[in-house]
């Protein structure tokens, strides 16, 4: 399961167009 803090990083990678492992 993604925490909070998790999904935020992730959001904040993909608007910066930087891509995630997920």
């Amino acid at each position: 399961m993604i925490s909070e803090e998790d999904k935020i990083m992730m959001e904040t990678l993909y608007w910066w167009g930087i891509p995630t492992l997920f």
